[in-house]
């Protein structure tokens, strides 16, 4: 078993916090003012897209929007990438259309 941040952060705010804070350090303006966590940042959002668009090798631009249109969290990524993230306990399936 490894660890889960879902242990930790029990409430969907503390999950919604978290996610929207390490994308934010994503930004390239956050870079001088701490480089890691600026990558810590950029390679989650990387691996939230996984996208085999060749061109994406990089956030130029972030943004980072919390219950915007009843969405928790909702990011868009170099004017081309969205990003949506529902994070809700206890739900067995969930389908999207």
């Amino acid at each position: 078993m490894k660890p889960n941040i879902f242990d930790y952060a029990t409430s969907e705010l503390s999950q919604d916090a978290f996610f929207a804070y390490l994308m934010n350090w994503a930004d390239p303006k956050y870079k001088s003012t701490d480089t890691n966590l600026n990558k810590l940042g950029e390679g989650f959002v990387k691996l939230l897209i996984h996208t085999k668009d060749k061109s994406f090798s990089k956030v130029n631009n972030i943004n980072v929007l919390k219950q915007w249109n009843k969405i928790d969290i909702a990011v868009e990524v170099n004017n081309k990438y969205f990003i949506i993230i529902e994070d809700k306990i206890n739900i067995q399936n969930i389908l999207i259309n």
